[in-house]
C-alpha cells in the first residue's frame, strides 16, 4: 500500500462507470485491453507523483526561512525516490544545507551539498548559485578550514551578496 502505485486501481475504478466495467471484465474484451488499461492508469499515476517531489521543494522552500525546522522535517519526509532530475536534487540539496544551518547544526560534510554545487555551478539562476556557494564556504568554515570558505564565498562573484545571506 505505500508503493506509488497503490490507489491506481481505485482511480481506475473511479473513472470507469458500472456497466463499462462489467463490459471489461466480461470475456468479450481481450485480455491485453486490460493489460493496456492497467499500464495506462500506472503511467497517469507515475507522471503525477514525478511532479511531486519538485512541487514539494517548492513549498519548503516558501517556508525554509520562517520555519527551518519544518522545513528540514518534511525535505526528510520526502522520498528521494521523487527527486529524479539534477535541478531538483540541487535544489533538494541546498534547501536541506540552508535548513541544518539555520537551525545551527554546523556541518562539516560537504557531500550534503555537493549536488547544488555540480549543478548551480555550470546553470540555474544567480540567487541559488551564490546561496550554494554562500552555504558550501559555511560548511568549510564549519571545518574550520577558512581557507577554502573564503574561496567558495568569493567564487560566487560578490562577497557582498554573500554577507547579506549570512545575515538571513
Amino acid at each position: 500500500k505505500n508503493s506509488i502505485f497503490a490507489g491506481s486501481f481505485e482511480v481506475f475504478d473511479h473513472l470507469m462507470s458500472r456497466p463499462v466495467r462489467t463490459a471489461l471484465i466480461s470475456k468479450h474484451i481481450p485480455m491485453t485491453y486490460h493489460k493496456t488499461m492497467a499500464i495506462i492508469v500506472l503511467c497517469m499515476q507515475l507522471c503525477s507523483s514525478c511532479t511531486t517531489g519538485t512541487d514539494k521543494l517548492e513549498q519548503i522552500e516558501k517556508i525554509l526561512n520562517e520555519n527551518p525546522s519544518g522545513a528540514l522535517e518534511h525535505l526528510e519526509r520526502l522520498p528521494l525516490s521523487t527527486i529524479t532530475s539534477s535541478k531538483s536534487k540541487a535544489q533538494y540539496s541546498l534547501l536541506k544545507s540552508i535548513a541544518l544551518d539555520k537551525i545551527g547544526i554546523d556541518i562539516q560534510n560537504d557531500s550534503i551539498i555537493s549536488d547544488a554545487i555540480a549543478y548551480y555551478s555550470r546553470r540555474g539562476d544567480p540567487l541559488n548559485r551564490c546561496r550554494t556557494f554562500y552555504y558550501a564556504g559555511r560548511i568549510y568554515e564549519n571545518k574550520e578550514d577558512n581557507e577554502k570558505a573564503i574561496s567558495l564565498y568569493k567564487r560566487n562573484g560578490n562577497l557582498n551578496d554573500a554577507l547579506v545571506l549570512y545575515q538571513q
